[in-house]
């Protein structure tokens, strides 16, 4: 996701505007709260997530490997 100044904190607002650093546009990957939408992970971790209370809405695409 693209961090802008209103996901920031008071501090960490302040540290940008003391040491004049401007709002990049390259998108981060950063651990949040907000509903995942497209999110890769490995099945058996989306089985332990739906054990302990995930609720999945969609199945968008399966990978598989070897």
């Amino acid at each position: 996701m693209i961090i802008n100044d209103e996901l920031l904190s008071n501090y960490a607002r302040k540290i940008k505007e003391e040491h004049s650093v401007s709002s990049g546009k390259v998108p981060k990957l950063v651990t949040a709260l907000y509903d995942k939408e497209k999110y890769v992970l490995h099945y058996q971790n989306l089985k332990l997530y739906l054990i302990l209370g995930l609720k999945l809405k969609k199945i968008h695409r399966v990978l598989e490997f070897d």
